[in-house]
């Protein structure tokens, strides 16, 4: 599927014969090996690099700002065999990078594997994890095959995955407030949940949590409160690592922060990562389980 679109954007003129020769290099590679090397680890220590700034400029001045960042996680962004529909599976790859840095994690996810599992790999895992029972109703409404498709998936299908390797995982439902006309008011209570999850979890710091909107998911990797204003920090797939990489070296951050206002979608769906690994009786009760959470106190 990647080589097929790489041939066509070749024959339009949009990709040079030997670009295209290095991406079918590398894709054979990947095919061979299940890894995916494309990732941009240098933009957290960059991300970071951004807020000691600005911490620092902010100090002794009259608007305070206060920020929490989850523990070191990749970005991972679409390419040519993806661009469009696979958000989800490059999420559930920046999920990877956070267990791949974590040694409990490492040694008993993807048979112990070292790397992060290219898109073609984790729709394996899906489906073995569907064919152990997990997620029935998801495996039934995708008819239980994703391998070698352009199927979407959101955040019950990654919890699912990671589910069947024994990893706590909850789901958490924030349904917006209706405004009338098709509108809702901005889900201010997904916002402070969020907040309240990054500042309670310092030291360590915690995991990321995977973001789910009807269409589209990120990855939020932090939270920022500047004076009262209270932003999110997103990995987006949507959005290309070098474009991040550009402007983080710039100390900018319009291509991760967004505002509590801007969430205004009717329900989004939150993925979160729990310590510790699930026994055999939680293992079975994980397979059906969602958590949902009332929108909390408007403002």
């Amino acid at each position: 599927q990647f080589e097929r679109v790489l041939e066509l954007r070749h024959s339009k003129g949009k990709l040079s014969t030997e670009v295209m020769e290095r991406k079918r290099q590398k894709l054979k590679l990947a095919m061979t090996t299940g890894i995916d090397r494309v990732s941009a680890p240098e933009i957290h220590g960059l991300l970071r690099l951004v807020y000691e700034k600005e911490v620092s400029e902010a100090a002794g001045g009259t608007r305070s700002l206060e920020y929490y960042l989850c523990a070191p996680t990749d970005h991972f962004s679409w390419d040519e065999g993806d661009y469009g529909w696979g958000c989800g599976w490059r999420n559930a790859q920046i999920l990877a990078t956070y267990f791949q840095r974590t040694p409990v994690h490492k040694e008993r996810i993807f048979d112990g594997v070292k790397g992060v599992p290219t898109v073609l790999k984790l729709q394996e895992w899906l489906e073995l994890a569907w064919a152990s029972g997990y997620d029935p109703s998801g495996a039934l409404s995708l008819e239980q095959s994703v391998k070698n498709s352009k199927k979407w998936i959101g955040a019950t299908e990654v919890a699912a995955l990671y589910r069947s390797f024994g990893i706590k995982i909850r789901l958490l439902d924030f349904v917006s407030i209706p405004l009338g006309n098709n509108r809702y008011k901005p889900n201010d209570g997904l916002t402070r949940w969020v907040w309240e999850y990054f500042k309670t979890r310092r030291n360590p710091p915690p995991p990321p949590l995977y973001l789910q909107q009807e269409g589209h998911s990120r990855t939020i990797v932090g939270v920022e409160r500047r004076g009262s204003k209270l932003s999110l920090i997103l990995y987006d797939p949507a959005i290309t690592s070098g474009s991040m990489q550009t402007e983080l070296r710039r100390y900018k951050l319009q291509k991760l922060r967004k505002s509590w206002e801007t969430f205004t979608k009717p329900k989004y769906q939150i993925l979160c990562i729990e310590d510790g690994f699930m026994d055999e009786r939680e293992r079975e009760l994980s397979k059906v389980k969602i958590e949902v959470v009332a929108q909390l106190t408007d403002r």
